[in-house]
């Protein structure tokens, strides 16, 4: 009965998060297009050139730089870091477009010497790609995962200590940063702001977010003690939802489905209450609250990987 109340309690977050990244992810996984999605496949000269990037919060350059040909069949990409070569291989592009009714805008999907299995995806936004492409801002990295037991993609989600490509904003070379319009459907969407929250015992949040998409990133560290994963939020914004091994709307495999039943998606590993609404512009010590914790037990999760202290975490930046 307990675990039917938290299915129940879950499941408007979990059916919004995967409407959201579903769509966007069936045009670019399968291949299947719908009205306004352009798939460039085997050609995308918008694409060509060096894009440096640039740290998204604080506006200043890294040393990472993608090298993106676009030309016809050609379609290869080189990714440096302190230009130290760190994967290469082809690309493709699928573009939304932008407006109200856009989750993603952009995806570029990667593939390493050819290893189509094991495709790599960075969700973007980019409000300029049809009239003066020069910038584009990761949203989220994943990787293909197969396909669910009812048929339908399955991801990974890349954690904060995972992600293959330096999260940020990417500007082509000789253009200059400029201010996105954020003109997509989830532009308006709460989440915690970006930054560090920290305990008085020293336990700490780290969370990282450039636009709402269905994998808001966290990492939670309490001593030697480091958890990284998605969460969601509820309406009111009184409960976090954190998944460590799964993210909201990620459907079971047909082994998965043998072993755990009939489950539809996986719930997060903890429901964690408390005040997750912050402040920032008008309070003194912007802040959330933990206030009491409810482990999910089941689907092999290990109810002693976090130890959540409860009370006040304050944003130092």
């Amino acid at each position: 009965m307990k675990k039917s109340l938290i299915f129940i309690l879950i499941f408007v977050l979990i059916f919004a998060a995967f409407s959201l990244a579903g769509c966007g992810l069936l045009d670019a996984i399968t291949g299947n297009s719908s009205d306004g999605v352009e798939q460039l496949f085997d050609e995308c000269n918008e694409s060509t050139g060096k894009w440096f990037c640039y740290d998204y919060f604080t506006g200043e350059q890294t040393d990472a730089y993608f090298l993106f040909d676009g030309t016809k069949d050609v379609m290869h990409f080189e990714y440096f870091e302190g230009d130290v070569l760190k994967r290469d291989g082809v690309f493709r592009v699928v573009n939304r477009g932008v407006g109200k009714s856009v989750s993603v805008p952009l995806s570029i999907g990667f593939e390493i010497k050819g290893d189509s299995r094991r495709r790599d995806w960075i969700e973007c936004y980019a409000d300029d790609f049809k009239s003066d492409f020069t910038q584009f801002t990761i949203m989220d990295e994943y990787r293909d995962a197969g396909l669910s037991k009812s048929g339908t993609p399955l991801w990974h989600v890349y954690r904060l200590s995972e992600m293959p490509f330096k999260f940020g904003t990417y500007i082509k070379e000789g253009a200059t940063l400029k201010e996105e319009r954020r003109d997509y459907e989830y532009a308006d969407r709460y989440y915690i702001p970006s930054g560090e929250y920290v305990h008085e015992s020293g336990a700490k949040f780290t969370f990282v977010t450039t636009y709402y998409t269905s994998a808001l990133l966290f990492r939670y560290q309490n001593g030697d003690n480091v958890v990284e994963g998605v969460y969601g939020l509820s309406g009111d914004k009184d409960i976090f939802f954190p998944y460590l091994n799964y993210h909201p709307g990620c459907g079971l495999t047909e082994e998965q489905a043998r072993k755990y039943g009939n489950t539809l998606y996986f719930p997060p590993n903890y429901n964690v209450y408390g005040s997750f609404e912050v402040q920032t512009a008008s309070a003194i010590r912007p802040s959330i609250t933990l206030t009491r914790v409810e482990t999910i037990t089941g689907y092999d999760y290990d109810p002693s990987a976090c130890e959540w202290q409860l009370g006040s975490y304050t944003f130092v930046g």
